[in-house]
């Protein structure tokens, strides 16, 4: 079994989705300039209202005395005047004061009623365009919870004389979707919004769309979206949403015909063009994608996105000139651009250039400034081509050298899980999961890695039990079929072994995967022959070393030793060969080592100090 087969989601998971955060990382870099946002910033400034949580007080009456009556008249008319034309907040927070002082001043029974329904309908205007300079805008802009509580509050406030207004209970509904929302509250008022829809296709399709977004249930969420697409049959983000939802569950033919179907509609669709290239990568339909690519390029001239991924996808064809041609051009255009660098970094390093890789990846992360998920990614990247050389003395010292807050994220912990089983010191990688696993004990993420490493180890039993938990607990991932298929196949212990269950796991996983993954369709020739069917052994392995040739995969010499090995009818068998006595030893020491070390040779700090200075590699 080799690391790579085991680990491979590790390095994937660490790297990032790199083509699906693009569009994320490089909005935060550019400044962003909202006539409507700063609008909505005065206004929480003037206004500050808080949400309410009691029902509101008794109106105050205006004065009773005839003579003041319509004292407020004047106000109230001007308020009618300015929300005739009223296009932007500040109109719309005008006309919410000249209300109230109208109210405060006094007016006539009818005239109270007419200004309460303008109020109302005011507020309603005003929550809603606020909550779009939310809700429309990723990644959230700064104070964006200020601006939900100033909606909700317009909200609440309109409901008091619009109480059947069913836009009130989707706006307030959608913005409790978001972080730190209340949940139940907006599962309970997309329900009403539906209840009082009363025929209207929008609003009601819309209130799906929220259930939708609140199920943690993958089946009822495409339950949910598939209602909405048929009340709004041609709705271009319902289709999105829903090409995404069932390409998160795998389910990735559904999901390019979702998207197909969105572009007969707009054949011009960003979004789905976008997805629907993303998924035709996962497939290795290369030239497809590229051709998605090209499309998006003459849609979006400015935007450096298609021309990156374009880049990527050649890199997947070992087109690495043509890649590089586009780096070069997009580098010269954004010289301080870290993701062009990032991206370029990888490109060297898939031709073993890491001296310019180290460059590169060096460069981005003095650009990467405080943003925390483009700095993760750098290093992740910078981890990555160290372990690739066997340097990792040099890894550890720059994840040792982070502060400790960082080290302390989960994500750089999962860097130094990456160079532990890259050094096959798979017993300190353990010792990590486990403390992170008792962090989060729900995190299946960790748990596969868990699972992984013990299968590592040799601890095959365990191993079994982890990944048979999570396909118990409805995980769909492709590793676990395909761990669980090996070890259940090749280990050495002739009581683990079970290889008709070994191949149904098998051929998941080679679904999953569309038979495109060579280390998977080594699992699937190894389950065939643990059953005797030496035929189907070699057709997958002779296959699996089809595959590899037109990729980066770099354990051919494992698929000929396996080969070999059915070609003499004998079924393949786990090498516990991957795990040294302590392969790290010489290795600088963990933070936690350190300070244990200094108490005990305190007069050598000194000296370890420099040694571990000499062996870094430089993190700017």
């Amino acid at each position: 079994m080799t690391i790579l087969k085991k680990y491979a989601r590790l390095a994937l998971t660490l790297a990032g989705a790199f083509t699906l955060t693009l569009l994320i990382v490089n909005s935060e870099l550019k400044a962003q300039n909202n006539t409507d946002l700063q609008q909505a910033e005065s206004v929480a400034a003037e206004e500050k209202p808080e949400q309410p949580t009691d029902p509101p007080a008794k109106e105050k009456q205006p004065k009773e005395k005839a003579e003041d009556e319509n004292k407020g008249l004047e106000a109230l008319n001007q308020a009618t005047e300015i929300k005739m034309t009223a296009e932007v907040l500040r109109d719309l927070n005008s006309v919410i004061r000249l209300c109230e002082k109208a109210k405060e001043d006094g007016l006539s029974k009818d005239n109270l009623d007419f200004c309460n329904q303008l109020l109302s309908a005011t507020q309603l205007q005003r929550g809603m365009m606020i909550s779009d300079l939310v809700l429309e805008v990723r990644p959230l802009p700064p104070g964006w919870k200020e601006y939900r509580k100033l909606a909700v509050a317009d909200f609440e406030n309109a409901s008091k004389y619009l109480p059947e207004e069913p836009m009130v209970y989707l706006y307030i509904s959608r913005l409790n979707v978001l972080p730190e929302g209340d949940r139940e509250l907006s599962a309970k008022y997309a329900d009403k919004t539906i209840e009082l829809s009363n025929g209207n296709a929008e609003i009601h399709a819309q209130a799906l769309v929220v259930k939708a977004d609140l199920s943690e249930d993958v089946k009822k969420k495409i339950e949910l979206l598939k209602e909405a697409n048929q009340i709004l049959p041609e709705n271009l983000p319902i289709f999105v949403m829903l090409g995404v939802v069932y390409a998160a569950n795998n389910q990735q033919e559904e999901s390019l015909d979702i998207f197909r179907k969105a572009l007969e509609l707009d054949s011009d669709n960003v979004q789905a063009l976008e997805f629907s290239a993303a998924i035709l990568v996962q497939q290795e339909k290369i030239d497809e994608a590229i051709k998605i690519y090209d499309k998006l390029t003459e849609l979006q001239p400015r935007s450096l996105v298609p021309l990156m991924q374009k880049a990527e996808a050649l890199q997947l064809l070992k087109k690495y000139e043509d890649a590089q041609k586009i780096l070069d051009s997009l580098r010269s255009k954004e010289p301080g651009n870290p993701l062009i660098l990032l991206q370029r970094s990888k490109l060297f390093a898939a031709q073993k250039d890491y001296e310019s890789a180290l460059r590169d990846v060096d460069a981005a992360l003095r650009l990467a400034g405080d943003i925390a998920d483009l700095e993760a990614m750098v290093v992740s990247a910078k981890i990555a081509i160290l372990c690739e050389q066997d340097k990792f003395a040099d890894a550890l010292t720059v994840l040792n050298k982070l502060p400790k807050k960082k080290q302390n994220d989960p994500r750089y912990r999962l860097m130094f899980v990456q160079v532990y089983t890259s050094a096959k010191a798979n017993t300190k990688a353990l010792e990590i999961l486990d403390g992170m696993l008792e962090e989060q004990p729900d995190n299946n993420n960790i748990k596969r890695f868990r699972g992984d490493i013990l299968l590592g180890l040799g601890r095959h039993k365990e191993a079994i039990a982890i990944y048979k938990k999570l396909l118990e607990d409805g995980d769909d991932d492709e590793g676990t079929y395909n761990n669980l298929a090996w070890v259940l196949a090749t280990s050495p212990d002739d009581s683990l072994r079970d290889g008709k269950v070994a191949l149904e796991y098998a051929l998941k996983s080679s679904e999953l995967t569309y038979y495109k993954k060579p280390h998977i369709l080594s699992t699937l020739a190894s389950a065939y022959a643990e059953i005797g069917d030496f035929e189907n052994a070699q057709k997958w392995i002779v296959k699996a070393l089809e595959v590899s040739e037109a990729t980066e995969y770099d354990q051919k010499e494992h698929l000929e030793k396996e080969k070999a090995s059915y070609q003499e009818k004998k079924p393949w068998r786990e090498q516990l060969n991957e795990n040294e006595s302590d392969p790290l030893a010489a290795l600088p020491q963990t933070d936690a080592d350190e300070k244990e070390s200094n108490e005990k040779e305190a007069g050598e700090t000194k000296s370890s100090d420099s040694q571990q200075e000499e062996s870094a590699f430089e993190v700017i």
